[in-house]
Formats: structure tokens, sequence, C-alpha cells
């Protein structure tokens, strides 16, 4: 069965972008030649790349298409012309299919509200968090509330050009 896995940067008081959606908090880390050999490294580890619309949104105009190796899976109750990813409004069934394919491990890139649906359905297998050394006050959340508590086991920590990146595995 493949693994789930998120990838994802946030501040360290918890937001993975600001009230108005930006990612300004990125920019210090964005010319790291280092941390964009540990992008490349982990996407070599994943064929698929789910994500939610506002995610998409951000990410779409981005040329040529920073996935097109990858299948990538947009989490949308609104339609999408897009030939360059598979939409789906029922990201519990899309994630749950995709595991019992065979391939590679499965990339969740964002956002919070798909975070928290596949946290409560206990699909996230790892945790790999780069923390930014930025306090934004507010913003949108990596973690909301949840339906119960998941316990979580440390696996590593490394530290790239000043940015930490902490990886753990659901227990």
């Amino acid at each position: 069965m493949r693994k789930v896995v998120l990838y994802i940067a946030c501040t360290l008081d918890g937001y993975i972008a600001s009230d108005d959606d930006q990612l300004d908090f990125l920019k210090p880390f964005e010319q790291s030649k280092k941390i964009s050999e540990h992008i490349e490294s982990f996407t070599e580890s994943v064929d698929t790349v789910v994500m939610g619309r506002m995610t998409y949104d951000f990410i779409k105009a981005f040329e040529p298409w920073p996935y097109s190796k990858m299948t990538s899976i947009v989490v949308s109750h609104q339609d999408i012309k897009d030939h360059r990813i598979m939409l789906t409004k029922d990201p519990i069934q899309a994630i749950k299919e995709q595991k019992e394919m065979t391939g590679k491990s499965i990339w969740v890139l964002g956002g919070g509200l798909l975070i928290q649906s596949l946290l409560n359905m206990n699909l996230i297998d790892e945790f790999i968090i780069a923390i930014t050394p930025t306090l934004l006050g507010s913003g949108k959340r990596l973690f909301h509330p949840l339906d119960r508590s998941i316990e979580l086991q440390f696996e590593k920590s490394e530290v790239i050009d000043g940015l930490p990146i902490l990886t753990w595995t659901k227990r």
C-alpha cells in the first residue's frame, strides 16, 4: 500500500499562508540551492500530488506545470477545466483509491481544509514539516481542530540553510 505524505512549510506559529493567501514567509528560502535539492529529492519519492483548489489556484500560474511528471489531483466542488489535473469532490475516496494503486508515495501539498479532512480519516502516514522562523499572528492554519488525537512518532530533524525540517510518522 502506498504511503500518504504531508510535505509542507509553515510559520513557527502554525500558519501555511497569510490571511490574504500570501506566502511571503517563504521568500528568504527561495534562493537556497540546498533547500531546492531537498525538495527535488522528496519529489523523486512521489508520483502523485494532491492539493485543494486554493493551492491549485496559486500553482496554476507557474509555467510549465511543476508537477507534469506526476498525477495531479485537485479537490474542488467547482468545475476546473485543466487537462493537467484530475478533479475530485471527494478527497477521502480519491486518496483511498490512490493508496491501493501501485506506485510511489502520494504527496499532500495543501491546503488546510484538505489536510484536516485527511487527518480526520487517519489517511496521512508521514508528516514532513519545514518551520520558518516567522510569527504571522494570523492566517491560514496548518492544522484545524480534529475529531480525535493522532499519535505520531518522531523520525528525524534536519536544518537546511537555517530552515528546520521535521519528520514524523503515524504510530
